[in-house]
């Protein structure tokens, strides 16, 4: 090889070694997320957003059920509880479970949550044919309106349990719920 070979090629050799050392670098730092990261990311991600939603509507439905609530307002109001545990329940069952590390028992864990979810809505509309058949009375419908203001905050309590349950789950779901703010601000005891 002469002088003025090994001088056009040397450049061009330095390049082409900077690109690679690069390549391996990126590869190696873990700079892109594996298909099956960003499946569980994805879903992950939604179901907390449509719980998020969910709770946000449930929690001020559950602050305006009193006691004390004339009839028409109670049967509204449990029927929005009703209306948006039953699109919540509709949301979840339209995410697709992504096929990886773990799938089966986030599946398991976010089941429970719409068999308690669709439980919840069974005993609201029970609910709400009481207040219809036994009358407008206060002592009526404080029966009705008590306790499915405690059972919707338990279910609030319930999907909150669900999304830390899914941070168990090792491997790719531990780390999408890690990585969204809006999972992490759903954990229980958070203060948000």
């Amino acid at each position: 090889m002469d002088i003025h070979t090994s001088m056009v090629h040397c450049p061009v050799m330095r390049v082409c070694a900077v690109v690679l050392v690069t390549l391996v670098a990126l590869t190696a730092a873990g700079c892109g997320k594996s298909e099956s990261q960003k499946q569980a990311d994805e879903y992950a991600d939604s179901l907390c957003k449509n719980i998020s939603n969910w709770q946000h509507e449930v929690n001020g439905i559950v602050a305006s059920l009193t006691a004390g609530s004339p009839k028409q307002i109670a049967e509204t109001k449990l029927g929005q509880a009703k209306s948006a545990t039953e699109s919540l329940v509709g949301e979840i069952q339209s995410l697709p479970v992504p096929t990886v590390d773990g799938a089966s028992e986030a599946k398991q864990n976010v089941d429970q949550l719409v068999t308690s979810s669709q439980s919840t809505v069974s005993t609201i509309e029970a609910g709400v044919t009481q207040i219809k058949s036994f009358g407008t009375g206060a002592a009526n419908v404080a029966t009705v309106v008590v306790p499915m203001a405690a059972q919707l905050t338990k279910l609030v309590t319930d999907a909150k349990s669900t999304v830390a349950s899914l941070e168990t789950v090792k491997g790719p779901f531990e780390k999408a719920v890690k990585n969204s703010d809006t999972c992490q601000a759903l954990k229980p005891n958070q203060g948000r």
